[in-house]
């Protein structure tokens, strides 16, 4: 595909230093550690602040050339709207809820900008950040192998299963991003020595981090991540590997495992290789009271909730932030209302990715997309790392269509 030189210059208003956008990434993937820090937690809002009035600036520049917002903007600002509604109903946590939802949009619109002004600035600005993280946070666990800080609740429960990253079941939703980024990185530069070397000493330090934390969905996510790989190439051309078939696949998965308990069929991997109970430690308790609330409140929700709250109605005092599965944490903090809000992103993102479902890239994107959502229903990742996804499955076709001209090993169209 050749591209046009007005297209390939459709953004250059904006700078495209790597260095410049990494700077304004940093501080919305702030470590979990910093957080126990106060002076390294306050620094990091207050760069945070400031690259939100820069990212505002950019916008502006932007969309005084554009004259338009993007789809999934509009969408996840809507759903941050009603989630901060709801919580302002219900007398919850609006500050809480302010503040976590202008930090996602923010993101996204971060993301959405990045993207647009240079799609390889996936590769030169967001990549190293992340790569500084797993590298860090590995330091950090070969260091303090029993944990770099203890992570207490105001129930009174704790862990010291935390390290840079944070806690050890949360550490993937950092992981899986990394791993898709740099595998497409690859298959973007092709086998050229010093990628195939940074993409391989990345994947080591990921492996190594999943072994050591011993998480159980790190670990299942390990197992069948290199799976793709191994789907024949005839399975691949008929585009079942796309991003609606993940969706597809994660509600199949919603109505099997969380509505109707048919855990049972896997109870030979959940018993044997990840050594968790048929309850999956607990959740499934929290999801039948998180239900309950749910049915109280079905339209808006409960929003976000001081965290004695949130432990005492779904009766798990480890649980103060999360019902432990993302689709249920949207579902009970803003009712049908966000969930709807959530399908359309989706939707939209399903639809400016068919055009490319036949290409490599956007196949495995699609496939670490669905590892990324089965590990979702086990754990609370409604935050910076679901949106980071959802930014770059949503950014990903004006990667392929800048890069479809570079001579690739495989098919782009």
């Amino acid at each position: 595909m050749e591209i046009s030189k007005h297209q390939d210059n459709q953004y250059t208003m904006l700078p495209k230093n790597s260095l410049l956008w990494a700077l304004l990434l940093i501080p919305f993937v702030k470590p979990s550690y910093f957080e126990s820090v106060e002076s390294l937690d306050m620094a990091f809002n207050y760069w945070k602040v400031v690259a939100l009035l820069i990212l505002i600036l950019f916008y502006c520049i932007n969309f005084l050339r554009e004259r338009k917002i993007t789809a999934d903007l509009v969408c996840t600002s809507i759903l941050g709207i009603v989630l901060i509604i709801s919580t302002i109903i219900n007398e919850g946590e609006p500050t809480t809820a302010f503040n976590t939802w202008v930090t996602v949009v923010g993101f996204v619109a971060l993301m959405n900008l990045m993207i647009k002004t240079e799609p390889k600035l996936l590769f030169s600005a967001l990549l190293p950040v992340m790569e500084i993280l797993v590298y860090a946070n590995l330091i950090s666990i070969l260091l303090f192998p029993d944990g770099l800080f203890r992570l207490v609740r105001v129930t009174g429960w704790y862990t010291d299963s935390c390290w840079l990253l944070g806690i050890r079941n949360g550490q993937i939703a950092v992981l899986i991003p990394t791993l898709t980024v740099s595998i497409i990185y690859v298959q973007t530069r092709g086998k050229q020595i010093k990628t195939l070397i940074r993409s391989g000493m990345l994947i080591s330090a990921i492996v190594t981090t999943i072994v050591l934390i011993d998480s159980g969905g790190a670990t299942a996510a390990l197992i069948f991540f290199p799976l793709f790989f191994l789907i024949p190439r005839l399975v691949k051309k008929t585009r079942v590997v796309s991003f609606k078939t993940a969706c597809l696949f994660n509600l199949g998965f919603f109505v099997f495992v969380v509505l109707l308990r048919l855990q049972n069929v896997f109870a030979f991997f959940i018993e044997g290789v990840l050594q968790k109970d048929l309850t999956l430690t607990g959740r499934t308790d929290m999801w039948d009271n998180a239900f309950e609330w749910i049915m109280k409140s079905p339209v808006y929700g409960w929003g976000y909730e001081d965290h004695l709250v949130l432990a005492s109605k779904i009766n798990n005092i480890a649980a103060v932030t999360t019902c432990h599965n993302t689709l249920i944490d949207i579902t009970y903090k803003g009712g049908i209302l966000a969930v709807m809000c959530f399908v359309a992103l989706l939707i939209i993102i399903s639809i400016r990715l068919e055009p490319w479902k036949k290409d490599r890239r956007c196949s495995f994107f699609c496939y670490a997309v669905l590892l990324f959502f089965i590990t979702a229903q086990t754990e609370g990742f409604l935050g910076i790392y679901l949106f980071m996804m959802l930014s770059i499955a949503y950014g990903l076709p004006e990667l392929l269509r800048k890069t479809s001209s570079i001579k690739l090993k495989f098919k782009t169209r």
